[in-house]
């Protein structure tokens, strides 16, 4: 019931902000890791982000987000992402991201709220890098650990 509630809420956001004819510019971002430790198992993750503004200025901007990862516990997660930016087009932002993962085992956690903070930079006139320190701040994954991220896209 949760993942088919999830997955309707980012399909009504995705169709509420393309009928509103949104003019600042959306951001459609990806990020990709593979980690293999000495001896260990090899994990990759994928994810992914289209985040619609939500003023006429773009300094909020909120959208769905997935993330499928294979490691040790392979899940699969749809949420939404929240960012402010803290200046107009490019520089720094502050944000955030809950997801729900769809495949949690009765009894676990089955989300993660992730806090992040970084800089966009944009690349000519529609691309877009974005580096970001990002921390689990509640649910599976919790921890005071920081991770680096750099996730590639583009603005339309």
């Amino acid at each position: 019931y949760m993942k088919r509630l999830c997955i309707a809420l980012c399909m009504v956001m995705v169709a509420a902000m393309a009928y509103a004819g949104v003019t600042p510019k959306t951001e459609v971002t990806g990020s990709a890791s593979y980690f293999k430790p000495d001896g260990g198992a090899s994990a990759w993750t994928l994810g992914g982000e289209i985040a619609f503004p939500l003023t006429d200025s773009g300094y909020v901007l909120a959208g769905p987000a997935f993330q499928i990862v294979n490691a040790a516990e392979d899940f699969q997660a749809v949420g939404a992402v929240l960012e402010f930016n803290l200046m107009k087009g490019a520089g720094l932002f502050v944000g955030g991201a809950g997801l729900y993962d769809t495949d949690a085992p009765d009894g676990a956690d089955a989300y993660t709220v992730d806090a992040r903070v970084g800089f966009k930079a944009v690349i000519n006139h529609g691309g877009l890098l974005k580096f970001y320190l990002n921390k689990t701040v509640d649910g599976y994954g919790k921890s005071e650990d920081l991770s680096g991220v750099a996730a590639f896209g583009v603005r339309f």
